[in-house]
């Protein structure tokens, strides 16, 4: 059989059992990585829509908005990530990695100003 069967638009068969929310975050995560900013913004306040405790969604949208140069949105979303994290340690670790850099970034801000 095919390793496509069972495929959409890219989308393995195991995302595709998770819902219409992980199918969201994939397509917004290779949004990102094209710099697609703006549509990858839309994909994932479509995840939100299926799944607003997400964790995973709310750190992409993160990233996004670090991307956007927006730090302080970003730090907010990560604290969304980080109440909705619960156990998993790895997005915790990449949650705190990322709120580390957004906040030294923010300090280097405010000292310049």
């Amino acid at each position: 059989m095919p390793e496509s069967v069972g495929a959409v638009d890219g989308v393995s068969p195991a995302v595709l059992a998770e819902g219409p929310a992980a199918i969201l975050k994939q397509q917004a995560q290779k949004q990102l990585a094209a710099g697609k900013l703006n549509d990858a913004n839309s994909s994932l306040e479509r995840a939100l829509r299926f799944a607003p405790q997400d964790a995973g969604v709310w750190y992409e949208f993160a990233l996004v908005r670090e991307k956007q140069n927006r730090p302080e949105e970003a730090v907010q979303m990560l604290k969304k990530a980080t109440v909705y994290a619960g156990r998993d340690k790895k997005l915790q670790a990449q949650i705190t990695q990322l709120e580390a850099q957004l906040q030294t970034r923010l300090a280097g801000v405010e000292s310049s100003s």
